[in-house]
């Protein structure tokens, strides 16, 4: 499969503010529940209104990526919302970035295609995602990369993430690579004039009697923000925090078990989706990447041991359900957490024994390229969290979450 693809250097006023109109719909169409009862709230102290070019709701990743390109495509007044006191959102806690044909991966000599990555990734899903988004993110993704580079961030290392045959595609920086770029973005956002206003929620997306998009209703403290725009951009990220929303995208399923990444995050609760959905937007599916198993409090220290192929994973029952081998498989690591997924109330077992525990300590070898999120700041040494591993499974213990026993 060939598909000629042009970098675009930059991109025109009138196409960004089409895009971003259409952003606002096309993003909004994952709720279900339209009408979603909204609590009474008490009226304002004051009310203030705002014009702009292009109103964003949220400052995260997505948010500060489309205030910089409104700037640079000649929007002149560009306003930002978010709802927490600080920037960032789930961003700023990324560990690396996807990119395929980007610059750094050439200066590095890592030669992978988009063509490929696409194909293999459908291929892996069934086909279950959507194709056409899913070939446009690969194919503009390298871009991106180089995009973000333009604004300061520094890229460098790419890694394959979870095995050493697999794609290296993940872009990282030193330090933090999610507060280096959230860093960089509002460093640009500053120099081009861009508004940000904190502690500030939208709660509803205004529209004329055509349905289109209009502005934006807001609140700060006891003011009220209307606010009239020539395009509203959602970038409010995911509805991980939701428990309304994640039992109707994934009904009957008992979610008690089950860590969402992003859940340590309060602010992710779908705010912009259930406002579009209010407004008519359509709906679809979510479809969902599971990673795993990991040790329940998110130890990441333990959390990397238990997923080693030499531990046996059972279930519930006692059964052997699984391949430990795997989750360290080029291609189908990701199958240990689907299988995870099928035992009763989700949950596994690994077993292991004092000698293998040793063994790992006195081998100090790195099994999977993700085993170095065991790795504690400060640390230079991918393997330096085995060091302190015995402490890790005491402490674990102590909660109830590990258990130590003389025999099998």
């Amino acid at each position: 499969m060939s598909e000629k693809r042009k970098i675009n250097k930059g991109i025109s006023r009138r196409r960004f503010l089409q895009g971003a109109a259409m952003a606002a719909a096309a993003a909004g169409g994952l709720v279900t529940d339209a009408g979603q009862a909204r609590a009474a709230s008490p009226a304002p102290a004051k009310s203030t209104t705002y014009s702009a070019d292009i109103c964003i709701i949220g400052a995260a990743g997505g948010g500060l990526i489309a205030a910089v390109s409104a700037a640079e495509a000649g929007a002149k007044k560009i306003l930002v919302l978010e709802k927490m006191k600080n920037t960032g959102g789930t961003t700023a806690g990324i560990g690396g970035l996807f990119g395929i044909e980007s610059p750094v991966q050439k200066r590095l000599g890592i030669h992978e295609t988009a063509d490929f990555c696409f194909k293999h990734h459908m291929d892996m899903t069934n086909w279950y995602c959507d194709g056409k988004l899913v070939r446009k993110w690969m194919c503009m993704s390298g871009d991106m990369i180089r995009w973000l580079e333009e604004k300061g961030v520094e890229f460098d290392n790419v890694i394959a993430f979870t095995g050493p045959g697999l794609v290296r595609a993940y872009h990282m920086t030193k330090g933090s690579t999610g507060k280096n770029i959230v860093n960089a973005l509002l460093k640009n956002c500053s120099e081009k004039g861009v508004e940000i206003l904190t502690e500030t929620r939208a709660t509803r997306l205004l529209t004329d009697s055509s349905g289109t998009v209009t502005g934006v209703l807001a609140t700060r403290g006891d003011e009220e923000l209307r606010i009239s725009a020539k395009a509203v951009i959602l970038a409010t990220g995911s509805i991980s925090s939701n428990d309304a929303l994640k039992g109707r995208f994934y009904p009957g399923q008992d979610m008690s078990n089950v860590h969402i990444m992003a859940e340590a995050y309060s602010h992710a609760t779908g705010d912009g989706l259930i406002m579009a959905e209010e407004i008519g937007a359509a709906s679809t599916h979510i479809s969902t990447l599971f990673i795993g198993p990991h040790g329940h409090g998110w130890n990441e220290q333990t959390g990397v041991l238990v997923r080693r192929p030499h531990l046996v994973k059972i279930n519930r029952n006692g059964e052997r359900f699984v391949d430990e081998s795997i989750s360290v498989n080029r291609n189908w690591g990701w199958m240990m957490s689907m299988a995870v997924d099928r035992q009763p109330d989700k949950v596994c077992y690994a077993i292991m024994d004092e000698a293998m525990l040793h063994g790992f300590q006195k081998n100090k070898k790195i099994y999977a390229p993700y085993e170095a999120m065991g790795m504690r700041e400060g640390d230079t040494d991918e393997t330096a969290w085995l060091d302190t591993i015995d402490k890790d499974i005491k402490d674990e213990e102590k909660l109830g979450r590990i258990k130590i026993a003389d025999n099998w």
